[in-house]
């Protein structure tokens, strides 16, 4: 099974397929497959957001003021 990182490429590399035009309509990884059509941009989004997320990548961090 890849990890989580190969899974991360490969739905980043299929989010660009998707922007160029140039997409697949269905990405396969192990035993989980991720069906898409160009107007599922956001699901492909979330898909790359989860994943992220499950690596520790998030792109959500708090916003924190300090004092001096």
């Amino acid at each position: 099974m890849p990890t989580l990182q190969e899974q991360i490429a490969a739905a980043e590399k299929a989010r660009l397929d998707l922007i160029t035009g140039q997409a697949a309509t269905e990405m396969r990884q192990g035993d989980e497959s991720l069906k898409f059509q160009p107007a599922d941009l956001a699901a492909l989004d979330r898909h790359i957001e989860d994943l992220k997320a499950r690596a520790g990548h998030s792109r959500r961090r708090a916003i924190g003021v300090f004092f001096r």
